[in-house]
């Protein structure tokens, strides 16, 4: 181990953290180079600073805790805002978005036309947005299709046949929408 290598792992080092083989190595070179020895004094002296600066905002339950449980409780939340969502209420405003994003395109294009100019640069991007748009609506109208389509896949690499939840194909869907509305300001950007 030269020296160089040595000051990029002195920090880790320094909180324990090399196996054992790197620690002894670092060990060897430490005995015998006296600017590793005060490097490693100075780390393990402003960790100390820090170890007693960070004292007093430490609480009896770790922030890690606390977020683990917001996000417990949000997901829950999120499930019980699926499972209440009307069904036929909200198949219809899928089926509207998807009509109205696609008059919207058509729209979009006859008054907005790509120049030739915009074609020839951007012929990449034009259809990347169009790709957007067609996967935003599969997503949208074919949710449900795609969330047991992904279930089965993670069927098959486990023992049991999950099902999807209703928060699942809501996502999907709600993420078709994102795609859709993203081609919008694609396209609108190009120009």
């Amino acid at each position: 181990m030269t020296i160089d290598e040595a000051r990029t792992l002195l920090s880790q080092y320094a909180d324990g953290l090399l196996e054992a083989q790197p620690a002894h190595e670092m060990e060897k070179l430490l005995a015998e180079t006296p600017v590793l020895q005060a490097e490693l004094k100075q780390i393990k002296e402003e960790n100390a600073l820090l170890e007693e600066a960070l004292a007093p905002l430490r609480s009896s339950q770790s922030a890690r805790r606390r977020v683990s449980d917001a996000m417990v409780n949000m997901h829950r939340q999120a499930t019980t805002m699926a499972e209440s969502l009307p069904e036929l209420g909200w198949r219809i405003f899928r089926l509207a978005f998807c009509f109205l994003s696609l008059v919207g395109a058509t729209l979009m294009v006859n008054f907005r036309p790509p120049t030739p100019e915009e074609l020839s640069a951007n012929s990449l991007f034009l259809m990347l947005t169009i790709a957007v748009f067609v996967l935003g609506q599969v997503f949208l109208m074919w949710g449900s299709l795609l969330a047991q389509v992904e279930s089965r896949l993670k069927s098959a690499l486990k023992e049991y046949t999950p099902r999807p939840t209703a928060l699942e194909v809501l996502l999907i869907q709600v993420f078709g929408m994102g795609m859709v509305l993203g081609a919008f300001g694609m396209y609108w950007g190009m120009g």
